[in-house]
């Protein structure tokens, strides 16, 4: 049977978009106990011909604000463009969304110019921008930062899975999975060996403190893409593009005023 990704079918030797790994369960966020889990939110996003789902995450620059994802969850293949608009729901307003919901217009989606619908390469990534009116109120929102690749250890990806991984429950619903870090042949990459779904594509990679054991869910270094699922088992893994302080220059101006 073939898979697909992001509506499209993919062939049988291609790797699967997303994958569970053996010994690294995904688990539900019940209730966040972290400020900065409620800044990870499920992102719909409108195309010309289907509907794109995925995770975002609402992250400041100062007193600037917007939604980072991966770019093939708002580009629009048919049109060759960002998606016509997007709604972004973060973790507190999923039982109310007609209240709380963030309406986001096609027109504040930035996608990389060379990105071109290459899934899962060194440019899928993008950013949706704020106007001051449209930021919750969370008191507290993730940055994101570069961290030197020897010092992640272990990463936490946080997300909503498009299907949940409870079949009995469709509603959307956080999740989390967590494993060690893994070379990567290209450091445009993150290579890690923590389980993640379809939906979590956009998710942020975060390191987890070796003196803790915690995520460090303040600072995102990575924008969960893809993964790799065939064969042996002790092979496979997942993987982002890795947040390089270039990356987050060109994000940065984007969201901030006269930068641009």
């Amino acid at each position: 049977m073939h898979e697909t990704h992001q509506g499209r079918e993919l062939p049988e030797d291609v790797a699967a978009p997303h994958v569970i790994i053996p010994g690294s369960d995904l688990l539900q966020v019940e209730q966040p106990t972290d400020d900065y889990q409620r800044c990870v939110g499920y992102l719909i996003t409108e195309m010309k011909e289907t509907i794109s789902l995925g995770t975002g995450t609402l992250i400041s620059v100062g007193d600037n604000y917007g939604i980072l994802t991966a770019a093939h969850n708002v580009y629009d293949k048919t049109t060759q463009r960002a998606g016509l608009n997007a709604v972004f729901l973060p973790t507190v307003t999923l039982g109310r969304l007609s209240e709380a919901a963030i309406a986001l217009p096609g027109s504040a989606i930035y996608i990389p110019p060379t990105y071109r619908n290459n899934v899962a390469g060194p440019k899928d990534y993008a950013i949706i921008a704020l106007r001051p009116d449209q930021v919750p109120d969370f008191g507290v929102y993730p940055t994101m930062a570069t961290i030197a690749v020897d010092d992640i250890a272990d990463v936490q990806i946080t997300g909503y899975p498009s299907q949940p991984p409870d079949p009995g429950d469709p509603t959307p619903a956080m999740y989390y999975g967590r494993g060690p870090r893994i070379a990567s042949p290209d450091t445009a990459f993150l290579r890690y060996r923590a389980s993640t779904a379809k939906g979590m594509s956009g998710s942020g990679v975060c390191r987890i403190s070796k003196n803790t054991g915690l995520p460090e869910l303040a600072t995102v270094t990575g924008v969960h893409v893809d993964g790799f699922g065939r064969g042996d088992p002790t092979t496979w893994f997942n993987w982002a593009v890795y947040l390089t302080d270039a990356v987050i220059r060109e994000l940065t101006a984007q969201i901030t005023p006269g930068t641009t």
